[in-house]
């Protein structure tokens, strides 16, 4: 490998952020490659100005040769359809405890739901989840208007907790603070 002169080294690393390297080749008297070389060894970078030029005018050229891509309303539709029943169907596969066909994620129970469940937890309703029951006991402090809204939308039905009758078990009831 024959080593470059200092000027044209010097040339290289002073225009290198503005010019293109085809053209900066030509002007320093040195092939492309002897431009990349000399980029790499001195960790040289181009400015955002001049990579935008540079962008702006390969669009444009791009544009000029193929023209703008038509939008095809109907192939969105198309997409979207699919994609939504791919959607239900996962969801169901989901709900019905099947494993996955997609990477689409879904939700198991409406985001509301578990949001309810959180608050009623940290006013110290104990929910089984398994049966949608949330218990209340003597130390609970009971919201009236949530428990309506609550059973409106089938989300949990309340009872009062009676020890003898449910014997808890790990990982039976959620508790709060657990």
């Amino acid at each position: 490998m024959r080593k470059l002169p200092e000027e044209v080294v010097a040339y290289v690393v002073e225009h290198f952020k503005d010019t293109e390297n085809i053209t900066l080749a030509k002007e320093a008297g040195c092939s492309p490659s002897s431009v990349n070389h000399i980029q790499r060894r001195y960790n040289l970078k181009k400015s955002k100005e001049h990579l935008h030029e540079a962008y702006q005018k390969c669009g444009k050229k791009a544009r000029e040769m193929y023209g703008n891509p038509p939008i095809d309303e109907d192939g969105i539709r198309r997409r979207a359809d699919t994609f939504m029943r791919m959607y239900r169907e996962e969801k169901a596969r989901s709900v019905w405890g099947l494993p996955p066909k997609t990477r689409i994620r879904v939700r198991r129970e409406p985001r509301l739901k578990t949001s309810q469940r959180t608050y009623l937890r940290s006013l110290g309703y104990i929910i089984d989840r398994e049966n949608n029951i949330a218990y209340w006991t003597p130390d609970t402090k009971r919201a009236v208007r949530m428990e309506a809204y609550t059973k409106k939308r089938s989300y949990y039905k309340f009872r009062p907790y009676e020890h003898e009758q449910h014997q808890r078990e790990p990982g039976d009831l959620a508790v709060a603070g657990e």
